[in-house]
């Protein structure tokens, strides 16, 4: 994995960023969102702040899963 301006290449393939990478403090930053997808991960989130990276397509419904979603919440105290 390689970065250029905005653009990450993965095994050749270029994608463009939606935020570019930062350099803080020595460290280089990127989106949660490109690192995830790199690896083959989905991302879900929701209106609460949930954030869930999954081999899974889709492992929360939002309108029915409603309870989970405020039950793992509390549980990490996010809340």
């Amino acid at each position: 994995m390689s970065f250029e301006n905005d653009t990450m290449t993965i095994d050749g393939v270029p994608t463009t960023l939606e935020v570019m990478p930062q350099v803080v403090s020595g460290r280089t930053l990127i989106p949660l969102r490109a690192m995830a997808e790199a690896v083959n991960k989905e991302v879900f989130w929701d209106e609460k702040g949930l954030i869930v990276i999954s081999g899974n397509a889709k492992v929360f419904d939002s309108k029915t899963d409603d309870y989970l979603i405020d039950e793992l919440i509390r549980q990490v105290n996010l809340r």
